[in-house]
């Protein structure tokens, strides 16, 4: 529960509020990441099942997380 108020707090609300179709697909690939982070929370998720699930590298998820939840 506190790893998810540490995101929530956290999450870029400007960039949130981009228009651009690279931005709405970012943040629908964010949703599916953390959705499944909040089903499978207790198993041991690793970077590279956040990456095939949403088809980016694992250094795209990266950045994703820096851009949108700056963790």
């Amino acid at each position: 529960l506190e790893l998810w108020q540490i995101m929530f707090e956290n999450i870029n609300a400007v960039s949130f509020n981009q228009k651009s179709s690279s931005a709405i697909k970012d943040q629908a690939r964010l949703q599916i990441m953390l959705q499944y982070i909040h089903k499978n929370y207790q198993n041991n998720l690793t970077l590279e099942d956040l990456s095939h699930l949403v088809s980016l590298s694992k250094s795209s998820v990266l950045n994703l997380f820096n851009e949108y939840v700056r963790m």
